[in-house]
């Protein structure tokens, strides 16, 4: 048996078992040593599931496509600078022959055949534009800058380093394959070798955008529910469409890590008790759609009943669906406001969840509003009756009808409330 047979046989044993094959797990505990890199203490447990893919993806539709905030910005400059380190870092350790592939297919099979072929220290990767075609290039995109690196003649983009790096210690180290449950494993894995701030942008690049594609809205008969095999419009893995190229930031519940930004300094920490199983911060029951809701008779009326107050620094107005506020309407004039919308992240589906719960839902939208650009002012739901409480809302400047509902449907809300030059107080189903 020679070398190459020996470490396939070692290794398939051992991943056979569940194991890890050592050869890059020593690679990754050097970095993890050498840059002290912040320890993580969750733990990924539960394999991937619709309801948590789902959520992940609808909160992957509301990231702007190149967003203007400053964290997105400074995130996937972090991110950058640290794949840099790990590729250098790779090639110092295990001075892998690394090859763009010359086909049109994937590389590999599957995580175990690249496993094997690092172990014979040789890596092909995937160009960009063979990957994503050439329409993927935009000048806003951090990801497709020069990285200073060249094989041959081709100069290697961050996205091409970002991918080459992904493969070693986010599947391969692991054997974690390319379907959906192995891709979000590969995310955690690889992103506990990241700082908290470059763990955001890595988030958004990998379990976003692979929660796009194997949960998005392309491939369900319904809000909460995907087409299964053998159904007419099931798509194979194989045929679904890459999610769009997004830079910004997914709500810190996805990622593990909380940012913000005063005085123009970012902060970030990582959430106390957090894990990857997003589902923890869900319903436990899967909400109806908004369009049940609507046939709801009572649902719809308390609604319709709801009266929004919405707070600015130094006005307060109440709102009634359907109803007109001419001073409102003044005031939105004068600050130019074009189209607005008032959203919450509490009681998801109508079903009441614990204060302590909605609390973190609520910071977690507002941070997320807020890292991706939008400009908003504290709202609050307040209904009509005694069985239901004030809703912590927010009043978001400037978004757009379509963006609005999506933004309600990443949240699992039944229903919004947009306004316009059209629209004095709309209720809006998701």
């Amino acid at each position: 048996m020679n070398q190459r047979q020996k470490i396939q046989a070692y290794c398939k044993i051992k991943w056979l078992l569940g194991g890890k094959c050592p050869i890059l797990n020593d690679v990754k505990a050097s970095y993890l040593t050498s840059y002290q890199i912040q320890p993580v203490d969750a733990l990924y447990q539960t394999p991937m599931n619709p309801a948590r893919g789902m959520f992940i993806a609808d909160a992957y539709d509301t990231v702007p496509e190149y967003t203007q905030s400053e964290v997105a910005k400074c995130a996937y400059a972090q991110m950058n600078e640290e794949l840099l380190a790990q590729f250098e870092w790779m090639q110092k350790q295990l001075s892998l022959t690394i090859e763009p592939w010359p086909y049109e297919s994937e590389p590999y099979k599957n995580s175990f055949d690249m496993l094997i072929d690092i172990h014979d220290h040789h890596l092909w990767y995937l160009k960009t534009a063979d990957a994503f075609g050439h329409d993927c290039f935009h000048d806003a995109n951090p990801m497709l800058i020069d990285s200073g690196i060249r094989i041959g003649e081709y100069h290697l983009l961050m996205n091409d380093i970002f991918r080459i790096v992904h493969d070693v210690f986010g599947h391969a180290m692991n054997c974690n394959n390319f379907a959906a449950n192995g891709e979000d494993q590969a995310w955690f894995d690889h992103s506990v070798m990241f700082s908290p701030l470059a763990r955001i942008a890595l988030t958004t690049e990998t379990r976003g955008q692979n929660s796009w594609v194997n949960f998005g809205r392309h491939l369900r008969n319904g809000p909460n529910s995907l087409y299964r095999k053998g159904e007419e419009n099931w798509t194979p893995p194989n045929q679904r469409p890459f999610a769009k190229q997004k830079i910004g930031v997914l709500p810190d519940i996805i990622s593990g890590v909380r940012c913000t930004i005063e005085n123009e300094v970012i902060s970030t920490s990582l959430l106390p008790d957090w894990t990857p199983h997003t589902e923890s911060y869900l319903m436990k029951n899967t909400p109806p759609c908004g369009a049940s809701a609507m046939k709801n008779n009572a649902l719809h009326q308390a609604y319709t009943d709801t009266l929004f107050r919405v707070s600015f620094s130094q006005q307060t107005f109440d709102l009634k669906i359907d109803q007109p506020n001419h001073e409102f309407d003044q005031f939105c004039l004068a600050n130019t406001i074009k189209s607005w919308a008032i959203i919450t992240a509490w009681n998801p589906g109508s079903q009441k969840l614990a204060d302590t719960i909605n609390h973190e839902r609520s910071l977690s939208f507002l941070n997320h509003l807020s890292l991706n650009g939008y400009d908003t002012a504290t709202a609050l739901g307040i209904p009509t009756t005694n069985d239901w409480d004030p809703e912590e809302s927010y009043f978001i400047y400037n978004i757009s009808r379509d963006s609005a509902i999506e933004m309600g449907q990443a949240w699992e809300q039944h229903a919004i409330v947009f306004g316009d030059k059209r629209h004095a107080c709309e209720l809006l189903y998701c």
